[in-house]
């Protein structure tokens, strides 16, 4: 289903036309807690009237605050707060696919290999999701 969302609370989402959508993606879980929560939303607003972003690059006023928290929520004797950098690898998976499409295009791989590597590159974001 291609949709474009243009609106979300709670666990439904609406396209642009008004109609109404269960969001069953949550975002592939980035969202699970719902569009919108109001807890979530109240605690952005109030972070952003004091400061946006942080760079890992300086410290901040609150990172030890939270390194503690999160070392004895796990049982951790420390902690590095930071990306994953899994973005960086579906990027590679989608050019792979991009590279896959152009080669079925200009008739290089017959259409069994094309449709593998699709595949493959499809259940591999999957998985790093």
């Amino acid at each position: 289903m291609c949709i474009g969302v243009s609106d979300g609370t709670g666990v439904f989402v609406w396209d642009v036309e008004g109609n109404r959508y269960y969001d069953f993606s949550s975002a592939f879980s980035v969202v699970n807690q719902g569009h919108c929560h109001p807890r979530i939303v109240s605690a952005l607003r109030e972070q952003a009237g004091v400061l946006s972003l942080s760079s890992r690059a300086f410290y901040s006023d609150v990172l030890g605050e939270y390194e503690e928290f999160i070392t004895r929520l796990f049982g951790y004797h420390r902690v590095l707060p930071m990306n994953t950098g899994q973005i960086h690898s579906l990027g590679i998976f989608r050019v792979f696919a991009l590279y896959c499409i152009v080669l079925y295009t200009v008739k290089v791989v017959k259409k069994d290999v094309f449709l593998f590597c699709i595949l493959l590159c499809f259940l591999t974001s999957i998985v790093c999701m």
